[in-house]
């Protein structure tokens, strides 16, 4: 009897009957997340493509119409969609009473977030969003250990994806609803410096677009903020054939360099952590899911802070 309820609840919270709307390449790295889920059963997966990706994935009900989905009265909704559809959609599964669970970024704007934000309040209707670099391994070792090497002096990120390294320079026609380089990245980047930086005062103080002449999309981003007097860089590369995504912490006490795509941190030049994960995007989502409540109000905090900063300057 203990078991079971161990496996029904997570600190009290029951599982709560979950839809999953969007099938494509993101919901493939759910699969380990749902099955070891505490807090999210899943009972239904939607999509309009009946050959998506996912849906061979998971041994739930599948449906193209979100009506017919919800015939099965979810409790929770998470849309693993592109950016632009994630308005029109949780405000219709808002509507209907079902809290929403989004996928990073949480909207393509700050006005948009703001009015979906205060339409779910009006409907006491939980509204959260998913920001999966939190849940890295490496980053959650960073958390827990950073302050071993000092007080942080300067932070510096980069990340890679060969998305506009392509013979006329533009962006992939897969990857517009990505809506650019710095909304698609940046995004990831500022929740993992929520992990060990006080944002709270953050402000921008530098920026470095290019922006793909095709489609109007930055294909290169470089963004300075400085946060609580330490300065923190970002650089987001679609345009190089690469998918390195690293970090360098200067900290009083020595150099972490972190290799985000192998997972591995190493101080001075010593490797000191080493997830060894294949699929690091699965790691993420399955650390994550765990315990991922969509009631949690301290997501909204960072939601919000997060986004702000996303959104400042020019380099959208």
């Amino acid at each position: 009897m203990f078991e079971i309820c161990f496996v029904m609840c997570y600190n009290g919270y029951m599982k709560k009957s979950t839809v999953l709307v969007g099938g494509g390449v993101i919901a493939t790295h759910y699969v380990k997340g749902f099955g070891n889920s505490s807090t999210l059963a899943l009972t239904a997966l939607v999509d309009t493509n009946p050959s998506c990706a996912a849906r061979e994935l998971f041994s739930v009900p599948f449906f193209t119409e979100l009506d017919d989905a919800l015939k099965l009265k979810p409790e929770v909704a998470v849309l693993a969609l592109p950016v632009a559809a994630h308005g029109r959609v949780a405000r219709e599964l808002l509507s209907k009473g079902v809290d929403v669970i989004t996928e990073k970024p949480m909207f393509g704007s700050l006005d948009e977030m703001d009015e979906c934000l205060s339409f779910a309040k009006s409907r006491r209707k939980n509204l959260i969003c998913m920001f999966h670099w939190k849940a890295a391994d490496e980053v959650k070792f960073l958390k827990a250990n950073l302050s071993r090497y000092g007080k942080i002096k300067s932070i510096s990120a980069r990340v890679c994806d060969d998305y506009a390294a392509t013979p006329d320079g533009s962006i992939r026609q897969d990857r517009l609803g990505l809506m650019g380089a710095w909304i698609d990245s940046g995004i990831n980047i500022l929740s993992y410096f929520d992990e060990i930086l006080d944002l709270s005062d953050a402000r921008l103080t530098s920026e470095e677009v290019i922006v793909d002449d095709k489609s109007g999309m930055p294909k290169y981003a470089k963004k300075v903020f400085l946060a609580s007097g330490i300065t923190a860089e970002i650089t987001v590369d679609w345009t190089k054939k690469s998918n390195k995504k690293t970090s360098v912490i200067e900290c009083e006490g020595g150099t972490l360099f972190v290799d985000h795509t192998a997972q591995t941190v190493s101080f001075d030049g010593k490797i000191i952590f080493d997830c060894a994960v294949p699929d690091r995007l699965s790691s993420h989502y399955e650390n994550l899911f765990y315990s991922l409540l969509p009631d949690d109000t301290a997501n909204i905090k960072s939601t919000i802070l997060l986004h702000k900063l996303l959104f400042s300057g020019s380099a959208k």
